[in-house]
């Protein structure tokens, strides 16, 4: 037959997600009716509000700026309904507001807007865009949105421009007829160039680069490639009688590659002056004095000025800074009665500078700008007045103890002579053993051999000299002697033994009073020797420390181990190590500390009663302590006599029995043996059992008398009777 199960009302998912329901089957099978369980599992669908997500609220893209229509800005934003239901998008481009971008159909995907050049995007006129998409479904869910921040790329679409300041700036640095004058000084800014490119800094499109790109201006003038500026060349000089006007042709660039430029044509024009400037005698002029000769400011006077043609109106001076600083200027000065001498007015040191030179200008009073430039050099004379100086005043040095003799130790000591008059002798003030002093080079070197073992010091401290032949300069150099790992450790036995008692306490010393002992005659870390243990129980059970004395890291067991032999590593501070061994025999006595035990913890044997005198069972105990003989004795467990019935040998160990045993007086017998050392003792058990024997015949308990009634029944029990048995039945 086939079941049916139907709902009845509508199910809540709130309810249990599973049902239990019972189904009766009613059958006809006499009065018995069959029922089945059935588990009805109901699962209930999820009605929720829909919502409709993005994977993210905002991403930011970037692409070159002018892109052209079709340009993919953007293809990763794609919502979706937790309903399933179709997704429709619509694009925001309010921040600012454009008609840039646009949306590909039926998709997320947001592309640049069909544009011609000049309309697609442009950085300079806007870099950054803010679009919104926005997704609504037909499952009703309330609209998403995700933002998406557009970066425009700068390309180098621009031009530099000439900026309006170029024809300011001429005019204000020149004159009204854009002209500078003729008697400009070398190196001095005539204008500057101003241009300017829309493009970014960034990638170098918006910087712009200045170049002099025609005309005669060339060689004359210069421009600065970064900042623009336009100069007289520091070694051109003007001459409007030679030539009255510049032609220039100036080329400005970005940093693109390859690079949009700009040119810009400019005319300079040279303005005459009226007058011609002084002109000086001597171009340069050029005086020696020896260093030292210097006596006062009132009796050095260097030399004469002369200038222009007997003009009574010449002013001399000497520039301080500018482009005519000289070198040690301060040393001059200007005087006299018409301010037209040189005068050595300082001290001058041929170590500080060789040469001594100045500038000096003249021009006539009313008119500063005609000048007339020379140069007044004073070469200094040397005086050996200086001691040769060495590079240190103290060096520092090293040599191996198994260099040998003529091994260079250092080539860094050597001297100069300010003075530079003649050839260094070098040496030591005092004579040395072991090393020596090139007297052409100063090279230090070793004389002889060393060992650093049997050197009363290690650490020389020497002078060395360096001499012009006048004067005599000194430093000190200190050789250091280092020591080669070049011996071994040396025990100061061959071997070693110690005894130490079982059961000792942790950290317990062996050895105090005599410690293992190895010296090495290496110096420093080299000769610093440190012990260590190998071997069986070397590092768990024992220890050495630095001073040579061992102790035991556990309580030891005489039984478990009663001797070890352990070697002693012995190994000094080098690097590599050099190592040493000696042997350890440590011998560990005997206590008496363990209870003599049995092989079993209980015994059993058998003998049938009236039996003869007989051995029973020989037990055995041992002792790991093993230092004493055992003796064997034995009681009854129940504190029964056994005097004359049990008996055992002290030594062996065996039981017996002294006379015949009666199984009715007792049938089981529970001995304790004990062995002993001494001190200490062990026991196990021995249970006897006796058995019975048929010593006696059954006995009737009658007479009996008994009668019957006649026709009594078959099986009628007439009579009874027993018969017993002294000592137990068999």
């Amino acid at each position: 037959a086939t079941s049916i199960l139907l709902t009845i009302r509508v199910l809540e998912r709130r309810e249990r997600k599973k049902r239990r329901g019972k189904i009766a089957n009613t059958m006809e099978r006499g009065k018995n009716i069959l029922h089945a369980l059935l588990l009805i599992c109901c699962l209930f669908a999820s009605k929720t509000a829909a919502v409709i997500t993005f994977p993210v609220s905002q991403i930011s893209a970037s692409i070159p700026e002018r892109s052209p229509g079709g340009t993919v800005v953007s293809s990763y934003l794609q919502a979706t309904d937790s309903n399933g239901g179709a997704i429709t998008y619509s694009l925001d481009d309010a921040m600012p507001d454009t008609d840039y971008f646009k949306l590909l159909q039926d998709s997320s995907v947001i592309v640049v807007n069909d544009c011609s050049d000049d309309d697609c995007p442009d950085r300079e006129a806007v870099s950054t865009f803010t679009l919104t998409l926005t997704a609504t479904s037909t499952s009703g869910a309330d609209p998403a949105t995700a933002n998406v921040i557009v970066t425009l790329l700068d390309e180098n679409d621009n031009t530099p421009v000439w900026n309006a300041e170029n024809e300011a700036s001429i005019k204000s640095l020149a004159t009204a007829e854009t002209g500078i004058p003729e008697n400009t000084f070398p190196g001095q800014t005539v204008f500057v160039l101003f241009a300017e490119d829309k493009d970014a800094l960034l990638y170098g499109y918006g910087i712009v680069h200045y170049f002099l790109n025609g005309g005669d201006g060339e060689g004359t003038f210069t421009v600065s490639e970064f900042s623009g500026v336009v100069s007289l060349h520091t070694d051109a000089r003007l001459d409007f009688e030679t030539k009255s006007s510049y032609n220039f042709m100036f080329r400005v660039e970005d940093g693109g590659s390859p690079p949009n430029d700009e040119e810009y044509s400019f005319t300079l024009n040279i303005m005459d002056q009226t007058d011609l400037a002084p002109t000086f005698q001597n171009l340069p002029y050029t005086v020696t004095r020896m260093e030292g000769d210097y006596s006062g400011d009132n009796n050095n006077l260097l030399l004469t000025l002369q200038a222009g043609a007997g003009s009574q109106n010449i002013v001399y001076e000497i520039p301080t800074g500018g482009m005519y600083t000289g070198v040690g200027a301060d040393v001059f000065q200007i005087r006299g009665d018409n301010d037209n001498e040189v005068w050595l007015v300082k001290e001058i040191d041929k170590e500080m500078f060789s040469s001594y030179y100045t500038f000096v200008t003249a021009h006539e009073d009313s008119q500063e700008y005609k000048t007339a430039v020379t140069s007044v050099q004073l070469q200094v004379q040397n005086l050996n007045d200086e001691i040769p100086v060495f590079t240190a005043s103290h060096y520092s040095v090293s040599i191996s103890e198994t260099a040998p003799p003529g091994a260079i130790i250092s080539t860094d000591v050597f001297a100069t002579d300010p003075d530079q008059l003649g050839t260094l002798v070098y040496s030591f003030a005092e004579v040395s053993s072991y090393f020596m002093i090139d007297s052409k080079t100063a090279l230090l070197s070793l004389k002889s051999t060393l060992d650093y073992e049997s050197l009363s010091t290690t650490s020389f401290t020497l002078v060395a000299q360096a001499t012009d032949g006048l004067l005599i300069g000194s430093t000190v150099v200190e050789i250091s002697v280092v020591d080669l790992n070049d011996n071994y450790p040396v025990f100061t036995q061959d071997s070693y033994s110690f005894t130490i008692a079982e059961n000792n306490d942790v950290g317990q010393a062996l050895n105090t009073g005599s410690a293992i002992l190895a010296t090495d005659a290496d110096g420093g870390a080299n000769g610093a020797v440190t012990y260590s243990l190998l071997g069986f129980g070397a590092n768990d059970r024992f220890e050495i420390d630095n001073d040579g004395i061992v102790t035991a890291k556990v309580a030891l067991n005489y039984e478990e181990v009663n001797v070890y032999y352990i070697t002693v590593l012995a190994s000094d501070g080098g690097v590599p190590s050099n190592v040493n061994t000696t042997i350890m025999k440590i011998d560990v006595t005997n206590v008496n500390d363990i209870n003599p035990k049995f092989s079993v913890a209980s015994h059993t044997a058998t003998l049938t009663e009236g039996t003869a005198v007989t051995s029973l069972i020989t037990v055995t105990a041992t002792d790991q302590d093993g230092t004493l003989p055992l003796i064997y004795s034995i009681a009854a467990d129940n504190g029964m006599d056994i005097s004359g019935l049990f008996t055992i040998d002290s030594t062996t160990g065996t039981v017996s029995a002294t006379d015949a045993l009666d199984h009715e007086a007792v049938a089981v017998w529970v001995l304790t043996i004990t062995a002993s050392d001494g001190s200490l003792t062990g026991t196990t058990s021995l249970t006897v059992n006796v058995n019975d024997f048929n010593e006696h015949a059954p006995m009737f308990n009658g007479p009996y008398q008994a009668s019957v009634t006649e026709n009594a029944a078959m099986n009628t029990v007439v009579v009874t009777v027993e018969a017993t048995e002294e000592g137990d039945p068999i």
